[in-house]
Parts: structure tokens; C-alpha cells; sequence
């Protein structure tokens, strides 16, 4: 799941995207009209088990909430995690935190020194976005797909460190910035 972030006045929003929501709620409206047109034709209970639980699924997916938020004038940090009526709320201040950090790893691979390869979905490059507090207690704020943050995740780090006046830290540069494909190629002509 890929996240959102918000630079308002007061504070900074880093969310879930509106995305996954809107693709919830599709999915609870074709399975929802879809069960009300089987139970309009006559069809038993019985035989929409699934399209329910599907329809719960989709249910949950659209009042899912995950979200980061810094009060910038308090300097306060805030996370907010649940579905929608049970979202449990765990706030932080800045002198409980140490640094914010970004480290990389390949997915399948326990070596932490290991490369990108191109082996499809086994060893893929990926991104942590972490908050280390003073008594090293570590939060993961997201770890996505190197290819699919496109650098998003670590601005967003690099963001939330100057907001909230934290040292940034940053194990190393993305390794996909250097891959060049064909399409490429019109861009180094002279």
C-alpha cells in the first residue's frame, strides 16, 4: 500500500492513499449490487457466502485507517491505526525521539550487504522508513518496493526528520536510479 503525504499549516498528514479506498469502495458496490440483484431474483442466502465476505472485506478496506501526524506546533507525533471505530492512537514528543531513518534490503535475501538482481518477485530492492526512539524502540512507518516509491518514501523521511528537527539518517542511495532501459536511450543522444 502506498502512502500520501499532506504539508498543511499546522501539521503534516502521512496516510494511506485515497487510491486503495476508491478501489474498495468499487469493489463494495459491484459485489454489494450484485448480491441485492441475486436476492431480487430469488437466490438463497446460501449461495452469496462469498460476495458477503468479499463485501466485508471491502468494507474494511474503505474505513481502514493508517496514518502519521506531526503537530508542528506542539511538535508532537502521532500515529493512528485501526478500522474505523476501533483506530487505537499512540502519541509521541520530540524529546522521545531519536533520529528518522531510511535503510534498504533486498526482500528474500538475509544478507544485508545483498544487490538488486532481476529475479523476479523473490529478490526485489526494497525501502524502510523508520523512527527510532530514544530507548531504541523502532517503528516502522513503511516498507515499500524501491521501483514503486520512486524516491517518495525517502522525501517523506527526509521531511518528517526537518519538521520535527531530527537527524536523518540513510544507509546508502537507491540502487534503481542507475538501471537504464531502451526506452532511455533518446535521452543520452546528443
Amino acid at each position: 500500500m502506498k502512502y500520501h503525504i499532506k504539508n498543511k499549516n499546522d501539521r503534516l498528514i502521512y496516510k494511506n492513499s485515497t487510491f486503495s479506498k476508491i478501489v474498495s469502495f468499487i469493489f463494495l458496490l459491484f459485489f454489494g449490487w450484485g448480491s441485492i440483484d441475486a436476492l431480487i431474483r430469488g437466490d438463497s442466502i446460501s449461495t452469496l457466502i462469498i460476495p458477503l465476505i468479499l463485501i466485508l472485506v471491502a468494507l474494511i478496506g474503505i474505513l481502514y485507517i493508517d496514518r502519521w501526524v506531526i503537530d508542528k506546533e506542539k511538535l508532537t507525533l502521532s500515529y493512528h491505526f485501526g478500522v474505523y471505530p476501533f483506530i487505537s492512537k499512540k502519541q509521541y514528543q520530540v524529546n522521545e525521539l531519536q533520529k528518522v531513518e531510511i535503510t534498504h534490503f533486498v526482500k528474500g535475501s538475509f544478507d544485508e550487504n545483498a544487490e538488486y538482481k532481476r529475479k523476479g518477485r523473490a529478490y526485489r530492492a526494497q525501502v524502510r522508513f523508520s523512527i527510532i526512539l530514544k530507548n531504541d524502540e523502532k517503528f516502522d512507518v513503511e516498507v515499500i518496493d524501491e521501483k514503486k516509491s520512486g524516491g517518495t518514501c525517502e522525501q517523506a523521511a527526509l521531511l518528517f526528520s526537518t519538521t520535527l528537527g531530527l537527524p536523518f539518517t540513510k544507509d546508502r542511495d537507491r540502487d534503481l536510479d542507475l538501471d537504464v532501459g531502451l526506452r532511455d536511450i533518446h535521452k543520452f543522444r546528443n
